[in-house]
């Protein structure tokens, strides 16, 4: 199942130290890690998706051409099937799968209704199912679809786990963190690599913080379940404050569309193009955080840490 304790965020970036070298000698780093979007359309009408303005858009095969010559260019290592809409609702994406896998280190954020990856079973190094709820009637009203595909779903997860680590998300919120254990106890009955919860966002109130503290600590309890502790805190504290003024995860993260459009950001998306794959111009010194910058953003984590090591003291050698 491998070692989770190794999945931190906010230290991943650590292990790539000729990468920080060259970003705090002003220079231009690897784009470690790409989020590719197969597709603008979607299966599901989720209720709090953030990007809802589904349509059908998908990767044509001339511009994932020219994207993975772009992201070698990059030095990328590791690219993320997600969306805008649904991956797995591209016509080819098991075909895409096996072609992207040659080239870099692959993942998938999906809804697991169309999740098969027996035609590309060694093309993921991971796959994130989006659970959200431990049973048919509060999954189909959460995903607003027919409840007769949430045990298609469990099954889609268990058959995926032969392939690949699994893990199976929920985000928790305050009408439904009563139900974490229940949610647990589903998630590990699929076989799956581990279960991991997440808070909504956004976060509107948080007078639940207390007690779901305490149903989240005895859901970790069970083997194989995580909580993004870091992420509620951050939800749950009023106001929510960055302590630094520079995205330095810019420089190692990007967002390509279904067009090939490439943006700075994969959480805001949209805000921040920096041309098409075909063109786009090297980003040659990181982006300022502004006021369109989403709260509890994608590259929090990883600004903390570098935000840090970017500092100049004026006793820095004595150490």
């Amino acid at each position: 199942m491998g070692r989770f304790d190794l999945i931190d965020p906010r230290h991943k970036i650590l292990r790539f130290p000729d990468e920080i070298a060259t970003l705090k000698q002003a220079g231009i780093p690897a784009v470690l890690n790409v989020e590719m979007d197969l597709s603008e359309s979607c299966n599901a009408r989720c209720a709090g998706c953030d990007f809802p303005d589904h349509y059908d858009g998908f990767l044509s095969p001339s511009v994932e051409q020219a994207t993975i010559h772009r992201l070698k260019l990059w030095g990328t290592k590791a690219v993320v099937f997600t969306g805008g809409g649904e991956p797995t609702v591209h016509p080819q994406w098991q075909e895409s799968a096996n072609r992207w896998s040659k080239d870099f280190q692959l993942g998938m954020y999906t809804n697991g209704i169309k999740l098969d990856l027996s035609p590309c079973d060694k093309a993921f190094k991971w796959v994130y199912v989006s659970l959200d709820a431990y049973d048919a009637e509060s999954w189909a009203k959460y995903k607003r679809v027919s409840p007769d595909l949430f045990h298609k779903v469990l099954a889609n997860i268990e058959a995926a786990t032969y392939y690949t680590t699994v893990g199976v998300g929920f985000l928790i919120g305050e009408d439904n963190y009563r139900d974490v254990q229940k949610m647990a106890i589903a998630g590990l009955a699929t076989g799956c690599s581990y279960v991991h919860f997440r808070p909504r966002w956004p976060c509107d109130d948080s007078w639940w913080a207390a007690e779901a503290r305490v149903l989240l600590h005895g859901a970790e309890n069970m083997p194989f379940v995580r909580v993004a502790w870091d992420k509620f805190e951050a939800a749950w504290k009023k106001p929510w404050r960055r302590s630094y003024t520079t995205c330095w995860a810019s420089m190692f993260l990007r967002q390509v569309d279904v067009k090939g459009d490439v943006y700075a950001c994969p959480t805001t998306r949209w805000l921040r193009k920096l041309g098409n794959v075909v063109d786009c111009p090297p980003l040659t010194r990181p982006l300022p955080v502004t006021l369109s910058c989403r709260e509890m953003c994608r590259g929090h984590a990883m600004n903390e840490t570098l935000d840090s090591i970017m500092a100049v003291g004026p006793h820095d050698f004595f150490v």
